[in-house]
């Protein structure tokens, strides 16, 4: 079993982009700033499967090396 306990912060992202050259620029506040909400809650699902055509009965003693 694996048990995993992540804290989340709700709030915003917030990324900038700048443009800048070397040459002549016609526009020169081409800058973008786009912000992203974030949720405090993942949709995540995790499924796992197993399969084993040879195994231990239940209630009979196994070994592992």
């Amino acid at each position: 079993m694996v048990n995993a306990t992540v804290t989340a912060s709700s709030g915003n992202i917030t990324n900038t982009a700048v443009g800048t050259s070397t040459t002549p620029d016609p526009t020169p506040t081409n800058t973008v700033t786009v912000v992203t909400p974030v949720a405090t809650s993942a949709d995540l699902t995790l499924t796992k499967v197993a399969s084993s055509t040879s195994g231990t009965q239940a209630g009979r003693p196994s070994a592992t090396r």
